[in-house]
């Protein structure tokens, strides 16, 4: 019983998370008419910030939590000032600044971390 509602809280969360991200991706393109395609990237960028705030810096959960908020918001606020207001009536050229935006803040975290390198395989390796 313990693990059913344990699952379920987890399942809760998780299914929250998706929701919120769903709604960014909702308001962006609503609102700009722009395809982001890194906004699962500021996402990470939050984890990363909070996970650094409650790691190195041993700050509380919650304050952490929003320190990565304003961090993401101010990264964000500023990536759509300097270069999607530029082409905000060219959907390929935001499409093309967004993914390299992803991909430069995908090579940054995965330089900084210290994850084994992970690349996948079509088949699984026994």
């Amino acid at each position: 019983m313990h693990g059913v509602i344990s699952a379920a809280i987890i399942g809760i969360g998780l299914g929250a998370q998706y929701a919120l991200l769903a709604l960014g991706f909702t308001l962006i393109f609503g609102i700009l008419g722009v395809v982001n395609f890194a906004h699962g990237g500021f996402y990470v960028v939050g984890g990363y910030v909070a996970y650094w705030m409650t790691a190195a810096l041993s700050l509380p959960y919650p304050v952490a939590v929003l320190a990565a908020v304003i961090a993401t918001a101010a990264l964000g606020y500023l990536f759509e000032l300097f270069f999607i207001e530029r082409f905000v009536n060219d959907q390929l050229a935001t499409m093309m600044l967004t993914l390299g935006l992803y991909l430069i803040v995908y090579a940054f975290l995965h330089s900084m971390s210290t994850l084994p390198n992970y690349i996948p395989t079509a088949t699984p390796a026994y």
